[in-house]
């Protein structure tokens, strides 16, 4: 059977729900990754393969990757959330939890679970997906051009989604650009050379081409059903081309990786796909007098029930929608919904808030109703457990959720405010998929950073309550801006900071509570190698007299520059941060 016949896909779902939207720790590394891999089948005995059980992640997360307590659990958590289950099954299991009174019960009811091990390693891959390279940064493939926008429309058809995980361009790209590493660790430890490679001789076993179909499915031409990928690549027509051998019941490494990388195509019942050829609902009401106009979109006439998706963007005050074969089991997606109340009176799958990250549908899989409301925050009947999980889950660092401070920012594409603009009131990673440039801002409330590129990178303005209609009001070198974060004042007015001429604290130590127009001359230091910020914000200064790339420094501990995020540890003034 000529391999042409058959496409195959890289599966949104593992990429939009399971890839966190933050930098992964630094030991998820593809060293670490296969370190594990070799662990985890010493270890058959003990829980670790071919399911991997909650106690036994625990033990590696802690000890072997050094992960924290509640992030090692969220992990697991995401990923067992990704399995197919009824509403029914979900429901019971969070009625398990809420019953438990002792952290001990909870530790008894978790090290019950255990999932897939060598697709929970998939899974961790994957969360290199947002991977933030300096080297890539310094040569301008992370930021946004005309020669590397996402293929991926929005529903306007006039500007790309570059946020990672909701671009199927993106998810295809890393599958094929990282396929012989995610292959290599699958293979069996017999099969790998002693630098951990495969060679031409290396066999694929069956288990890891199941596992592999967490990522890829596909089908054949001209035929609407999907196929799981070990199925096609099982199949008898497709043999010769996927390697597999009757005899040994194993891939060839070789000829299975030529196969999926011809067979590779893009996801038909992805986002792109729903954008061009969905069908536009009706359901949001036009509220007269407003420039926007609410776009839904779905692809539930032609996607088959696991693949259902409905697309929301721009909806505006009240939005309900009864329980459809179009919502439930369903895929939603809510792109650019300001002060919106949306009612979803049915079970769905999952659904990912843009410019936010994705929540895992716990509870829109066991609940009737399904409320989001200006920020974009789920509606859940525990907001304290709600609000903790969702600040780890979106990586954090302080308590955002103040309620008597009030932040807002407008950033405008022109000068004085006009042509197309951008509301925000909450830390935003990457705004820049909704502006092409920014030639004025409007602050009504509170003090914000904003940082000329993508992921808090890039040269970083401090702008108070007010208004700038040109970039060079904030002192900008351009008119880009990539991303913007909400700037925390000491509450009662103190300021307090340490700095060490010494990495880890160590060396001579100052602690001031005033601004430094010049470390040399007051503190006779040339460079700041670590500093333990006590009380306030402040912002540390390459040149004297504030003067130079500048540095935003919240309350914690700083060990050595890159955390303050640094290059070299130059720093030569000071200053607080003031309303």
């Amino acid at each position: 059977m000529d391999q042409s016949r058959v496409l195959l896909w890289v599966k949104a779902e593992p990429f939009i729900v399971g890839a966190l939207q933050v930098p992964p720790p630094s030991k998820f590394s593809l060293h670490y990754h296969r370190k594990i891999s070799t662990y985890v089948r010493t270890r058959a005995t003990e829980g670790a393969y071919p399911r991997l059980y909650w106690s036994t992640w625990r033990h590696i997360a802690c000890g072997k990757l050094q992960l924290a307590k509640d992030l090692e659990w969220l992990y697991f958590e995401i990923f067992d959330s990704l399995a197919v289950k009824t509403p029914e099954e979900r429901l019971e299991w969070s009625e398990i939890l809420s019953s438990c009174t002792t952290e001990d019960e909870v530790e008894r009811q978790r090290n019950q679970l255990s999932v897939d091990t060598l697709q929970f390693l998939l899974f961790l891959y994957i969360q290199q997906l947002n991977k933030v390279s300096l080297r890539t940064s310094l040569i301008g493939e992370e930021w946004p051009s005309p020669r590397n926008r996402s293929q991926s429309p929005d529903l306007t058809e006039k500007s790309s989604c570059h946020n990672k995980n909701w671009n199927d361009y993106s998810h295809q790209t890393f599958v094929y650009d990282h396929l012989s590493d995610l292959l290599e660790l699958l293979l069996d430890p017999e099969q790998l050379t002693a630098s951990s490679h495969s060679t031409n001789s290396s066999l694929v076993s069956r288990e890891a081409v199941v596992a592999l179909s967490f990522l890829i499915e596909g089908a054949v031409r001209r035929t609407r059903k999907i196929y799981p990928l070990h199925e096609l690549a099982l199949w008898q027509p497709l043999h010769a081309e996927s390697g597999f051998s009757k005899i040994s019941k194993t891939f060839s490494f070789y000829k299975l990786e030529a196969w999926l990388r011809a067979c590779l195509t893009g996801n038909p019942f992805g986002t792109s796909a729903c954008l061009k050829s969905g069908k536009k609902l009706a359901w949001a009401h036009q509220v007269e007098g407003t420039t926007k106009r609410a776009k839904i979109a779905c692809n539930t006439h032609v996607a088959p029930r696991m693949h259902r998706m409905v697309v929301m963007s721009q909806v505006y005050k009240q939005t309900l929608a009864k329980s459809s074969d179009t919502l439930v089991g369903a895929h939603v997606k809510i792109h650019r919904c300001n002060e919106s109340f949306i009612y979803l009176l049915s079970p769905l799958r999952w659904t990912a808030l843009c410019p936010l990250h994705q929540v895992p549908n716990k509870q829109q899989d066991k609940t009737p109703t399904s409320k989001h409301r200006n920020r974009g925050y789920p509606f859940d009947s525990s907001p304290a457990s709600f609000i903790e999980e969702k600040k780890r889950y979106l990586g954090f660092q302080g308590g955002y959720f103040l309620e008597n401070q009030i932040y807002r920012i407008t950033f405008y594409e022109d000068k004085k405010f006009q042509g197309r603009h951008y509301d925000c009131d909450y830390d935003c990673a990457d705004f820049h998929m909704y502006l092409n440039r920014c030639n004025s801002i409007r602050v009504e409330g509170g003090t914000w950073a904003v940082y000329e590129r993508p992921n808090f990178a890039g040269y970083m303005y401090i702008l108070p309550r007010g208004e700038y209609p040109e970039y060079q009001h904030w002192m900008g070198l351009s008119d880009r801006l990539g991303s913007c974060r909400a700037v925390h004042l000491s509450s009662g007015g103190q300021y307090k900071i340490q700095i060490f001429e010494k990495g880890d604290f160590n060396g001579q130590m100052y602690e001031t509570t005033e601004d430094c127009p010049s470390i040399m001359e007051q503190f006779h230091m040339r460079e700041v190698h670590s500093c333990k910020v006590l009380e306030g914000a402040w912002i540390f200064y390459e040149l004297p007299n504030y003067r130079g790339r500048q540095y935003l420094l919240d309350k914690k501990e700083y060990r050595k520059p890159i955390e303050w995020g640094a290059a070299s540890p130059a720093v030569q003034s000071f200053r607080r941060v003031v309303e």
